[in-house]
């Protein structure tokens, strides 16, 4: 119940700053949407049965939100990828597209360049509507701070200065000069890292140990909630889960495939370490 409060308290902050007014009439200065962003181990929307991220036990926070005249999207990444990758993701989540991870990026770790396609949940982002840039806020909750934080980065600064340097020609998320988000929020963010991700030499080993929670959880709701769970590793060529695979076994395959043991820093370990925390926060000059 106390962290129930305290997600209460950081939204009404954030939305009295960026939203809309309870009646549903719009407040002077506040007309760029809210993306609700999660963390590690997270889900979209139509994942495990319709329990939501955002809300859980408490209900559906974008809908209740919605209901007051907020506008507030939800946005879904991979919930294992790195902060690059995710940022990619997040931005072809919200602008509509096919997601890229960069040539020099990927092939330096040794994945697709491209992933997945989305139509879309604010497609006019960045777009100059009646003489004004169209933007949003972010709110992202644990890994979701520091995700938005990377594709801060990225829409200012581009690709020239980041670990691995991407031609701003390659595609428009690393050409910079985009000042495009009017603020992010973060909810138990890890932003200097997390000494327990220091703890785990491999993305197995973090798998096999921090995984078992995460799936416990899920089945604490219930055998139907925890029907529908992707991983969304499509840039590693993961299989898909089968029809008839467990989520335990599902999740255990995916961590222990060929292609994840050998990905070294491109995964979700090394972003929320200490050091890959340090690193990923080095290109920025956005405020």
């Amino acid at each position: 119940m106390a962290l129930h409060r305290a997600f209460q308290l950081v939204l009404c902050v954030a939305l009295s700053f960026s939203a809309l007014a309870a009646a549903g009439k719009p407040r002077p200065g506040n007309k760029y949407p809210i993306i609700l962003l999660h963390g590690f181990s997270g889900w979209g929307r139509d994942e495990l049965g319709g329990s939501k991220y955002w809300g859980g036990l408490h209900g559906d926070w974008q809908e209740q939100l919605k209901q007051q005249g907020f506008d507030v999207r939800t946005a879904v990444v991979g919930p294992f990828s790195s902060n690059w990758d995710r940022a990619c993701e997040l931005y072809a989540y919200i602008k509509g597209g096919t997601v890229n991870y960069g040539p020099n990026h990927a092939r330096v770790h040794g994945h697709n360049v491209t992933g997945r396609t989305f139509p879309g949940i604010f497609p006019e982002w960045g777009e100059v509507i009646n003489g004004e840039v169209q933007k949003v806020h972010i709110v992202g909750h644990s890994m979701g701070g520091q995700t938005a934080r990377m594709l801060a980065q990225l829409l200012e600064d581009g690709g020239r200065n980041a670990p691995i340097a991407e031609d701003p020609a390659s595609h428009e998320l690393f050409a910079g000069g985009k000042q495009w988000i009017q603020s992010i929020t973060t909810v138990a963010t890890p932003n200097q890292g997390t000494l327990l991700a220091d703890g785990f030499d491999t993305f197995g080993d973090l798998g096999e140990n921090l995984i078992g929670v995460v799936v416990a959880s899920l089945h604490a709701l219930g055998d139907g909630v925890a029907k529908l769970y992707d991983v969304k590793l499509d840039q590693w060529n993961l299989a898909p889960r089968r029809r008839d695979e467990k989520l335990k076994d599902y999740v255990k395959r995916a961590f222990n495939s060929p292609a994840l043991r050998n990905a070294g820093r491109d995964l979700c370990a090394y972003s929320l370490s200490t050091a890959g925390a340090k690193e990923d926060s080095k290109p920025t000059t956005a405020s």
